[in-house]
């Protein structure tokens, strides 16, 4: 992780100082609560050489089920998943043929 980060500040954030101050506030309260969650669990973080001493060619060992989800209509109301498809389907419908160039 770097060091530091540059960010490109807009006066519509506000003054830089104070963007920075609030920024530095809010990561250090994720982290304590990151920090307070590990040790609630028992659970630690995966350093660095642990990751780099994994396999790129391994994965899960659990049978816990993956790739279930469809991140384009992934929710968890039924009815959600076919409002948002059905907007996403006109909305096709309508940029579709704009971009083949007929009316």
């Amino acid at each position: 992780m770097p060091d530091a980060l540059e960010l490109p500040l807009t006066a519509e954030l506000g003054p830089a100082a104070a963007l920075r101050s609030e920024l530095r506030d809010r990561v250090r309260t994720v982290e304590l609560e990151c920090a307070v969650e590990r040790v609630r669990t028992s659970r630690r973080v995966l350093g660095r050489r642990a990751v780099l001493a994994q396999s790129r060619c391994e994965g899960p060992v659990t049978v816990d089920p993956r790739r279930n989800l469809r991140p384009g209509i992934a929710t968890r109301s039924q009815w959600s998943q076919i409002v948002d498809n059905a907007d996403h389907v006109d909305e096709r419908q309508r940029v579709r043929p704009a971009a083949r160039g007929t009316p």
